[in-house]
């Protein structure tokens, strides 16, 4: 497939966390890893644009009377790609160490979602990052890898890379196959 038309089946938009934002620090980052992960966010309209307008205003949660800063650089969901931040900028999606070093990207998961689109779209998004960035495939890691969280759930066995994670590596790898 060509490039163009594979970007196409993305249906990529760009809605950027401002500058002036406390969750874009504007920090440099080398990129060594794609960090995949799911939204954990299930209620009913929880999709990419939900997420874009969460980040962008205030992109914080509270956790423990503490506000949590935020970001990363996709969201992912059954009909589109949005991307938050440009990918030579840290985002905040993971511990210390998992932010300096990778990509993070936003699964969607939500009530209504075809779950299956939308990891595929996530898939061509990985493999359209890795073809561009001269990765490989064990440069995708869940953010499991960073915190032992059970993130990607839906992608995860019992909270562990297992089969279910080894399937989305695998498709993956179908869709590096397809750009030429």
């Amino acid at each position: 497939m060509k490039r163009k038309e594979f970007g196409q089946l993305l249906n990529l938009k760009e809605d950027y966390i401002p500058l002036r934002n406390k969750n874009r620090p504007g920090t440099p980052i080398f990129i060594q890893y794609i960090t995949v992960h799911n939204t954990d966010n299930t209620d009913s309209g929880a999709d990419a644009l939900a997420h874009a307008k969460f980040v962008k205003d205030p992109g914080y949660y509270i956790y423990k009377e503490k506000k949590n800063w935020v970001s990363w650089h996709y969201t992912v969901d059954d009909k589109c790609v949005i991307k938050h931040l440009p990918i030579n900028e840290v985002g905040w999606h993971s511990n210390r160490e998992g932010n300096s070093k990778s990509i993070g990207i936003e699964i969607c998961m939500h009530q209504g979602i075809d779950q299956e689109a939308a990891n595929l779209r996530a898939a061509r998004l990985i493999a359209a990052l890795l073809y561009d960035l001269k990765l490989t495939l064990d440069r995708i890691v869940p953010h499991y890898k960073w915190t032992g969280k059970n993130c990607p759930s839906l992608l995860l066995d019992n909270g562990k890379p297992g089969s279910q994670w080894k399937n989305f590596i695998s498709l993956v790898k179908q869709e590096l196959s397809t750009i030429n």
